[in-house]
């Protein structure tokens, strides 16, 4: 018996707008070409858009990379690694940024390309950081896990260490101290 509320939709209905909405969710808001202008540690940088935009960068897509010592907060191993290592490919460079959400800080999150290249997978190939699981969600989830697993079998950046703590446990017990 079909449903005869106040406002019937149907099955079919309902899934298309579902499909909509997922498709929708997963596309950048609009992408951006810009020079990179500073490099704060592995997942932030400075972008100025050609349009004179200044734009806070998080690298998106889940990607968290080891904490650098700020003022009196240490830092974690292979921090300052992860950042020099970043300023090395990208610092004085155009590249492209696609831009996919902006956080609680008012940081852009987006995924950075350098002359077709996915920095923020090469950060993850290279083990310059994580895949922070939680916040994964875009079209490239799939390569990234893969890189990052790559960069595990090959005990690349990080992935020397026997038991590297992730950033999101380092800052979880920081905040405790």
């Amino acid at each position: 018996m079909p449903f005869r509320g106040r406002f019937p939709i149907r099955l079919p209905v309902v899934f298309a707008a579902l499909i909509a909405l997922n498709v929708a969710s997963h596309a950048a808001i609009r992408t951006v070409d810009g020079k990179v202008t500073r490099v704060d540690d592995g997942d932030l940088v400075t972008i100025v858009a050609r349009s004179g935009e200044i734009l806070q960068v998080h690298l998106y897509d889940g990607i968290d990379a080891p904490e650098t010592r700020r003022d009196t907060e240490p830092g974690q191993p292979r921090g300052e690694t992860a950042k020099q290592f970043l300023t090395g490919m990208i610092l004085g460079k155009t590249v492209t940024l696609e831009i996919w959400d902006i956080d609680l800080d008012r940081r852009t999150l987006g995924i950075v390309y350098l002359d077709g290249r996915n920095i923020n997978k090469e950060m993850l190939l290279m083990g310059m950081a994580w895949v922070a699981h939680a916040h994964i969600s875009t079209p490239h989830t799939h390569d990234f896990f893969q890189a990052e697993q790559r960069a595990r079998e090959t005990k690349r950046g990080l992935w020397k260490d026997d038991h590297p703590v992730p950033p999101w446990k380092f800052r979880a017990r920081s905040r405790k101290k």
